[in-house]
């Protein structure tokens, strides 16, 4: 209604508030006006409400007057063309220059499309997140030119951004280029900066006004690196162009999809690949390049679009090479998607862009010369001419991406925000199991002391059987006792029991050898203590000092995991304290070897006990001695029932120095078949009964023996090599801290890389979350600010 009332206004000319920067590009005919005419001197703003926008707005500060017909949209034909309320002026007054700006000569139509928007400092704040966010799996909002081998997409490119893209005959990109459109008002001429890494590293620097063949040159060389072999490589190629001012904005050139490569056979499959996951990242805005003359439905890159956005909420079908179109045809149809079968695009649909030729790239046209030439095209060429002035123009193009911006920045920043915030607490957790950095000696020093105390404390469950470790090797206790059960086995297996038949003829060639010194009927104590020696001195050595290696060395095993765990992220220092606490060890079993050996020694130089045992058998021996087996045939073997009990001294019968008979009840301690033969001896002969009351001597001290050295050498071992040890262990390595200190800071190989960078990681997540937050905090308080002023 406004734009009626304004066409039926008697004045000539309309005053209204345009942006200066389109003036030259040709006219956008805004379809919703505020409803009045404001003041000269009032600001003014023009809404885009059409397919073009989504809710952008572009403001100036200066008026401009424009005739009628720059409120006017583009003509229809002329036969459905509606009277006009009044006739235009034959000739209409050429639009009034705005006044010399200062600025310098815009470079790109992004320059022309962008500059001074409320959307730049927005964009700004993506490209800082994206530059923090490089090399993480977090994308950022940007646009991909992807479309066929020479489908215009650098020529598009070299319009949007200003410099010149690698074209010509053949596959020229064979890789991605990623162009950064970056504001630094510091500087006085704009530069370019060509690089293989999105770090810029090891780059080289251009000046954007004099050096575009070198740019260009620079790209081509790079992409030879990177493509070496001649095949597509996803590895980008990386542009980066600063300015006084203009858009932050980034791009992205794939290589054409093809299926015709000298260099690379699978070329097809490589460059859809590639195109693929470009177009798979959601932050994305597709701008997908064919040929005027082609057949949209033929377009591989559509296809793919399409497939990753099925609705076109981010996919803009841009049409090249427009000045090729014969002079008759169905482009228009086409291009309004009017007929059933025409391939659509509901959201966004087509524009079409007129590309610079290989001559005007050469001569370096500037932005303005470009539009000219394109609003020549577009409202002369008989195909061209009737389309609506939305679907053609580079300008146009930069709008509707204007318009895509907003709202793709509006879903990304809260999404950005939230991957950030994840990835943040993901790296936080990786770098809480990662050891400290000890850099000062205090924190040195502390290290320490936390991994020996950790030792200490485990190796001291471990002993205690109070740990809950799944390793059961490393249950000392538990290892502890069976092999003190193997050490007693041992032992036995190689002392025989002196009640055998063949102990009878030992003990009596030891008694033989004391002829000529003792009487036959004489129990002397040297051939006593000559037989034990021999017995058990070496048995009782060797095993008690094998209990003590493997103990040992169990010990040492439990240390050296124990300390691993503690210090795994520190080799030289780990080495050391594992050397410092099988030292230790070695010590302490040293202490036990000694402890035993003089143990065995005491009982081989003078037989002692104060064991009752040992009294015990020797009178039940005589008791049995003075039974009468043949009395009792129904006797139960190994027991001999005892004769009737001794009468009262001084009645008749009575025997003073006969020994107290055993109950018929009480089991004997000595095998039945030894008695019987014991009784015989004893009846036939003093010297063989002497010889079998000693065999009962060696039996019964063995069994004392026995059952005192089965207790305390194992008592004495465990000691020493379990409970000495813990107590010893973390004074020890704690002594030596001055020569431990320095080996903190030789970590694992790859501990304090990864530290450094999960480190250098989180310094940009966290900044990148700042800036998003602030971003955020802005978009809100300016939404607040709008709908007040609603």
């Amino acid at each position: 209604c406004v734009l009626n009332a304004a066409l039926a206004s008697p004045h000539a000319h309309t005053r209204i508030k345009m942006p200066l920067r389109n003036s030259g590009l040709g006219r956008f005919t805004p379809p919703v006006l505020s409803n009045k005419l404001l003041p000269s001197k009032t600001p003014t703003s023009i809404k885009l409400n059409n397919q073009d926008s989504d809710d952008p707005s572009i403001t100036d500060t200066q008026l401009i007057v424009l005739p009628h017909e720059a409120l006017e949209a583009p003509p229809p034909p002329p036969a459905a063309s509606p009277p006009r309320v009044a006739a235009p002026p034959a000739s209409p007054p050429r639009l009034k220059s705005p006044p010399a700006s200062p600025r310098r000569p815009n470079d790109s139509a992004l320059d022309l499309g962008f500059s001074q928007t409320t959307l730049g400092q927005r964009l700004r704040t993506i490209e800082e997140v994206r530059a923090l966010l490089a090399g993480t799996d977090i994308s950022c909002p940007g646009m991909v030119v992807m479309g066929a081998q020479n489908a215009g997409k650098s020529s598009l490119l070299e319009s949007l951004s200003g410099i010149s893209f690698p074209r010509g005959e053949g596959m020229c990109t064979r890789c991605p280029t990623v162009v950064s459109l970056e504001v630094d008002h510091t500087i006085d001429v704009p530069y370019v900066v060509v690089a293989k890494d999105a770090a810029y590293t090891n780059s080289t620097r251009f000046a954007l006004a004099t050096d575009r063949i070198l740019i260009r040159a620079e790209m081509l060389r790079l992409m030879h690196v990177l493509a070496s072999n001649g095949a597509v490589t996803s590895s980008p190629v990386y542009v980066k162009i600063v300015r006084r001012e203009g858009v932050t904005l980034t791009m992205c050139d794939l290589p054409g999809i093809t299926a015709i490569s000298a260099d690379d056979p699978h070329v097809e499959e490589a460059t859809t690949s590639l195109t693929e996951e470009w177009a798979a990242n959601k932050n994305m805005i597709l701008l997908c390049c064919m040929q005027a003359q082609d057949d949209f439905h033929n377009s591989k890159a559509l296809q793919i679009a399409l497939r990753y956005d099925p609705h076109g909420l981010r996919t803009i079908g841009v049409v090249t090479k427009c000045d090729m179109l014969s002079p008759v045809g169905d482009f228009g149809a086409r291009m309004r998607m009017e007929r059933a079968g025409d391939v659509r695009l509901e959201a966004h649909g087509f524009i079409a862009v007129r590309n610079q030729t290989q001559e005007e790239a050469e001569k370096h046209m500037s932005a303005r010369e470009f539009a000219r030439a394109e609003r020549a095209l577009f409202t002369q060429h008989p195909q061209l001419q009737g389309l609506p002035r939305r679907m053609w123009g580079v300008s146009t193009l930069v709008h509707k991406l204007q318009a895509l911006q907003i709202g793709q920045l509006d879903q990304a920043l809260p999404q950005l925000a939230a991957k950030v915030n994840a990835q943040i607490r993901v790296a936080e957790a990786e770098l809480a199991d990662l050891p400290p950095a000890a850099r000062s000696q205090e924190q040195q020093r502390w290290k320490l002391l936390d991994i020996v105390n950790a030792c200490s404390m485990q190796f001291h469950d471990l002993v205690t059987a109070a740990d809950t470790d799944t390793d059961t090797n490393l249950h000392i206790a538990a290892r502890s006792h069976e092999m003190i059960g193997v050490f007693v086995e041992r032992v036995k297996a190689r002392v025989p029991s002196f009640l055998e038949k063949s102990q009878f003829e030992a003990v009596n060639a030891q008694v033989g050898e004391t002829r000529g010194v003792y009487l036959p009927n004489f129990l002397h104590g040297s051939v006593f203590r000559r037989v034990v020696k021999q017995t058990f001195e070496a048995p009782l050595k060797e095993s008690a000092e094998l209990l003590v290696e493997e103990l040992a060395k169990s010990v040492k095993a439990a240390l050296s995991v124990l300390l691993t765990r503690a210090a795994a992220d520190y080799p030289a220092l780990l080495e050391r304290l594992i050397a410092i606490a099988h030292a230790v060890t070695d010590e302490e079993r040293t202490c036990a070897l000694t402890l035993v050996r003089e143990k065995v020694d005491a009982e081989m130089k003078a037989p002692f006990t104060l064991n009752t045992q040992y009294e015990s058998l020797l009178t039940e021996f005589e008791h049995l001695l003075i039974d009468e087996p043949q009395s009792r045939p129904h006797a139960e073997p190994g027991s001999f029932p005892a004769t009737p009990q001794s009468r009262p001294h001084g009645e008749p019968g009575s025997s003073p120095a006969k020994p107290q008979s055993r109950s018929h009840a009480e089991p004997s301690s000595f095998p039945a078949d030894f008695i019987v033969e014991a009784v015989e001896d004893v009846r036939a002969r003093a010297e063989a009964a002497m010889i079998r009351r000693l065999q009962v001597s060696l039996y019964s001290y063995q069994l004392v023996l026995q059952n005192r050295l089965f207790d305390c050498i194992p008592m004495d071992v465990r000691h020493r090599v379990m409970y000495q040890l813990h107590e010893r262990l973390a004074p020890t390595l704690l002594r030596e801290t001055p020569n431990l200190l320095h080996l903190l800071a030789d970590e694992k190989p790859g501990v304090a890389e990864r530290r450094n960078e999960i480190e250098a990681l989180l310094r940009k997540l966290r900044a990148a979350g700042s800036l998003i937050a602030n971003a955020l905090a802005t978009s809100a308080s300016g939404a607040t600010v709008s709908a007040t002023r609603v």
